[in-house]
């Protein structure tokens, strides 16, 4: 509720006579002071009140805008870093399977070439085994014939 501003022209026009106006303009000055005050409405205790309820609702309102709209945020933040973390487990899942069939792929290089080098190697004993047969042959046989040279020197 407001309420027009009221002042006593009587008495302003009064002060303004003893201040040295003359009646005329001390009436005329305080008849258009009180015109103009009149026109203009002063707002009361009550209005003021409930402009600040008003204004304090609006801004609880705003307050809780503004909070659900970060939580908003924050959830479709936490949405995203969640999928990018999938998206990097995928990956390193990926990585991973990638790695372990590389090393299968070695192991069985390495064990072939183990295989061949095992056969290699038996070969070579197979041969080193013909060779050492070969060597106590020739040994037996030339023992016997060295004993039988010394036993006709001797003989």
């Amino acid at each position: 509720m407001t309420m027009p501003i009221r002042i006593d022209t009587l008495k302003y026009a009064q002060l303004l006579k003893e201040s040295g106006l003359s009646a005329e303009q001390a009436e005329l000055q305080a008849e258009a002071l009180g015109t103009v005050l009149n026109e203009c409405q002063v707002a009361v205790e009550s209005d003021l009140v409930i402009q600040r309820s008003d204004l304090l609702a609006r801004v609880d309102l705003l307050k809780q805008e503004v909070y659900d709209r970060v939580d908003l945020l924050k959830q479709e933040v936490y949405d995203r870093m969640d999928l990018l973390k999938q998206e990097v487990y995928d990956r390193m899942d990926l990585l991973k399977q990638e790695v372990y069939d590389r090393m299968d792929l070695l192991k069985q290089e390495v064990y072939s070439r183990i295989d061949a080098l095992e056969l290699r190697i038996d070969g070579l004993e197979r041969r080193i085994a013909g060779l050492e047969t070969r060597f106590y042959l020739l040994f037996g046989i030339q023992f016997a014939v060295d004993a039988v040279i010394l036993f006709k020197l001797y003989a």
